[in-house]
């Protein structure tokens, strides 16, 4: 006998999820004011040292997003469910 059982979302997710995508927005502008530290003179010329920091910021707010959306997402829907 196989149980499965599904998580109900809770409101503390929501928040989670809220402070991930805030958390996400807040890396791009960190990663905004990286890129153009490493500017020169208009052209994005990167160094091997610098892309590294760079593509790890890039997971980062893929993964922040991703998860934030799902969890506010999630708590969305089961509202809609329990309201109709």
């Amino acid at each position: 006998m196989v149980v499965t059982s599904v998580g109900r979302p809770r409101f503390k997710y929501f928040f989670v999820g809220l402070l991930c995508v805030i958390f996400a927005l807040v890396l791009v502008l960190s990663l905004y004011s990286y890129t153009l530290g490493v500017t020169s003179h208009g052209l994005t010329i990167l160094e091997s040292s610098q892309v590294a920091p760079l593509f790890l910021g890039i997971t980062a707010i893929v993964l922040l997003g991703v998860y934030g959306g799902y969890e506010i997402g999630r708590y969305a829907e089961a509202q809609n469910k329990k309201a109709t």
